[in-house]
């Protein structure tokens, strides 16, 4: 459903009431949930859950540019 209301291969949608986001059509290629898509907070959300959890493919593109800069969490 997402490519048939992209706009120039990018998704607009209301976020949350009145908040307007987009992403690149693309990404969802990479994506690890359909939530994760919903606003920028979910998108981080999702990585760095997924990465933490061991989950996320070690070659996707987040882990080298940013996920590997960041600490486990400490119980």
């Amino acid at each position: 459903m997402c490519r048939q209301i992209a706009l120039g291969g990018r998704v607009y949608q209301e976020a949350y009431s009145g908040r307007w986001v987009s992403y690149d059509l693309g990404a969802r290629a990479l994506g690890i949930s359909g939530y994760q898509f919903r606003a920028p907070a979910e998108w981080f959300a999702e990585l760095y859950a997924a990465h933490f959890a061991g989950k996320l493919n070690p070659s996707h593109p987040a882990v080298d540019s940013w996920l590997k800069n960041f600490k486990p969490p400490t119980p």
